[in-house]
């Protein structure tokens, strides 16, 4: 028995958002203490941070990739 199905390459990405409120003297400044605390581990995103989630195609032969997004309410 032959397998007649297509093989198709879609793409999964997830979005995740976190607003972090620092104190600091400039916006730069408040930018690096956040990539700080970021790359050290001390901010970690995950599963409730979800926003959006969005299906890609991505076969060779699509003229148009085509999107499809699911948005989570917050």
């Amino acid at each position: 028995k032959e397998n007649n199905m297509n093989k198709y390459k879609i793409e999964i990405k997830e979005t995740l958002s976190h607003i972090c409120q620092i104190e600091a003297n400039s916006l730069r400044e408040a930018i690096l203490k956040v990539k700080h605390k970021y790359h050290n581990g001390d901010i970690v995103l995950n599963e409730d941070n979800l926003v959006a989630t969005e299906f890609n195609d991505m076969n060779e032969r699509s003229s148009q990739r085509k999107k499809t997004n699911e948005n989570r309410e917050r």
